[in-house]
C-alpha cells in the first residue's frame, strides 16, 4: 500500500509539473501576442500621425483643424534634438492597458504599455507640450516667413485640454473663431480651462505680452516673432518649443545658403544683389542662437534681407 501510495504521489506531481510548465508557456504566449498588437497600433498611429502631417506640412490645410484619433486612450510622448543640419522630431506612443483576465501577469488597468516604436520627423515642426494624454488630438498650422517662406509651423493639443483666450487682439480673435477648433474657447472661461490672456490678469496660467512679444507661463518667458511663433509657444512646454525653434531656425540658415547660390547663378541673367553679406549675417546670427531671447537679434537683419529683396530689380525670393 505504501508503495502504491508513493506511485500515485509521483504522477499526480509529475501531471502538476507538466501542466504548470503548459500553463507559463500559454501564458507566455499570449502576452507576446498582446504586445505585438499593442506594437502594431502603436506604430499605425505613428503612421497615421505622419499620413496626417503631410498636408498640414505644405499648407494645404492652413486655417483648418484636423483630427487624430487613437484607437485608445494614449499618451504621446515628445521630443526634439538640434543634431545634424535639421535636428529631429521624435514621437513614442504609449498606450493604456485595460484590466484583463491575465491582469495577474500584465499591467493593471491605468499603466501605461509602450509600444516600442519611435516615430522620427526631419522635415517637420510640431509644437506641443511634451507629453499629451487622449484618445483624440486637434491639429492646425500657419506659414512662417524669416523673411522667406520657411515651412508651416504645426500646433498639437489633447482634446482633455481645453483652452480659453481672454480679451486676444481682433485679428487673433477672428483667426480663432475662424478655426472652430472645439477645445479653444474666447472670454467666457471657466475654471477647469487654461485661460490664455492678452493683458494684466493675475489668474492666468499663460500670459501673452502681444506688444513685446513674449508668452510668460510658470516655467519662464518664451518670446517670438509673428503669430506662428506666439501659438507655437502658447501650445508648448518651453522645452520644446526652445527646441522647435532652433530647428526652424536651422532650416532658415540652410534657405539663405540656397539663396546665395541662386544670386550667383542669376548674375549671368543681368541680376545684381546687396543681400549676401546680409545672409551670411542672419547665419552667423543662427549659428550663435542659443535661445528665444536672442530672437529679436536676428530681427533687425531679417528685415533689412525683406526691404532689400522687395526693392531689387530681380528678387530672390
Amino acid at each position: 500500500m505504501k508503495k502504491g501510495y508513493l506511485d500515485i504521489s509521483f504522477s499526480w506531481i509529475f501531471a502538476i509539473i507538466v501542466g504548470a510548465i503548459i500553463l507559463f508557456f500559454a501564458i507566455t504566449s499570449v502576452s507576446k501576442i498582446g504586445h505585438i498588437k499593442q506594437t502594431s497600433e502603436g506604430a499605425i498611429a505613428g503612421a497615421e500621425l505622419d499620413i496626417l502631417l503631410n498636408p498640414l506640412e505644405t499648407g494645404l490645410e492652413t486655417g483648418k483643424t484636423s483630427m487624430l484619433t487613437m484607437p485608445v486612450y494614449s499618451r504621446l510622448y515628445f521630443d526634439c534634438d538640434n543634431y545634424g543640419d535639421f535636428g529631429n522630431h521624435y514621437l513614442m506612443v504609449q498606450e493604456q492597458v485595460k484590466k484583463e483576465w491575465l491582469s495577474f501577469v500584465r499591467q493593471e488597468s491605468g499603466e501605461w504599455k509602450a509600444s516600442g516604436i519611435n516615430i522620427k520627423f526631419q522635415n517637420k515642426y510640431l509644437f506641443s507640450d511634451s507629453v499629451l494624454d487622449g484618445k483624440n488630438f486637434y491639429l492646425f498650422t500657419k506659414p512662417f516667413k524669416f523673411p522667406f517662406k520657411v515651412g508651416s509651423l504645426i500646433y498639437m493639443t489633447s482634446s482633455e485640454d481645453e483652452y480659453c483666450f481672454s480679451n486676444p487682439p481682433e485679428p487673433i480673435e477672428k483667426e480663432l473663431i475662424d478655426l472652430a477648433q472645439p477645445n479653444i474657447f474666447i472670454n467666457e472661461c471657466e475654471d477647469d480651462q487654461i485661460k490664455v490672456c492678452f493683458g494684466p490678469s493675475s489668474d492666468c496660467q499663460i500670459k501673452v505680452n502681444y506688444n513685446l512679444g513674449y508668452v510668460e507661463k510658470k516655467e519662464g518667458k518664451s518670446y517670438f516673432y509673428t503669430d506662428a511663433l506666439m501659438y507655437a509657444a502658447i501650445f508648448s512646454d518651453s522645452t520644446m518649443y526652445e527646441c522647435e525653434l532652433q530647428r526652424v531656425l536651422k532650416k532658415v540658415s540652410n534657405l539663405a545658403t540656397i539663396y546665395q547660390e541662386k544670386s550667383l547663378l542669376m548674375v549671368n541673367s543681368g541680376c545684381t544683389f546687396n543681400v549676401i553679406s546680409d545672409l551670411n549675417l542672419l547665419q552667423t546670427q543662427i549659428n550663435n542662437f542659443e535661445s528665444s531671447s536672442d530672437l529679436f537679434g536676428l530681427i533687425n537683419t531679417m528685415e533689412d534681407l525683406e526691404k532689400k529683396n522687395e526693392n531689387a530689380r530681380c528678387r530672390l525670393w
